[in-house]
């Protein structure tokens, strides 16, 4: 289930408890998927950009663009100060139909950790957390570093 701010409101992040929550979210379809086609336009449906703000970060990336500079958007809005780094992660999440967990109380399966050798998982920055039938749940730092 979602976790809250400090102020109450919900955030993005999930915390499950034991291995039975964490299936039931991986399995379940992700309650904050949008229709956006773009990340700018799922972030001012979400409220968490203005429009002129996008407007703005779309003129500088094509601005850098001409220059041969290629940046995500979401990058150069971070980076002109209109959402955070943390915020940014999690509009993409849920933006992908993807959960961001906090891994607080899971304690990793031992099936799960055996099945991706210690030196794999340092390297790729993730933590085999569940096995079940054919499928492995992991955790992973970046789950979009294509590197």
């Amino acid at each position: 289930m979602p976790a809250s701010t400090a102020n109450g409101t919900p955030s993005t992040y999930f915390e499950p408890h034991d291995a039975e929550s964490l299936w039931r979210l991986v399995t379940t379809p992700h309650p904050l998927v949008g229709k956006a086609r773009h990340l700018g336009e799922a972030l001012v449906n979400a409220d968490m950009v203005a429009p002129a703000a996008l407007m703005a970060g779309l003129r500088s990336q094509q601005l850098e663009r001409k220059q041969g500079t290629q940046r995500l958007i979401g990058q150069i809005l971070v980076d002109q100060g209109h959402l955070s780094q943390d915020q940014l992660r999690d509009a993409i999440a849920s933006w992908l139909g993807e959960y961001v967990v906090h891994p607080e109380h899971l304690q990793p399966d031992a099936t799960a950790l055996a099945l991706v050798p210690r030196d794999v998982a340092e390297r790729e920055s993730v933590l085999p957390l569940l096995a079940r039938d054919d499928a492995l749940v992991v955790l992973m730092a970046d789950p979009y570093d294509r590197t």
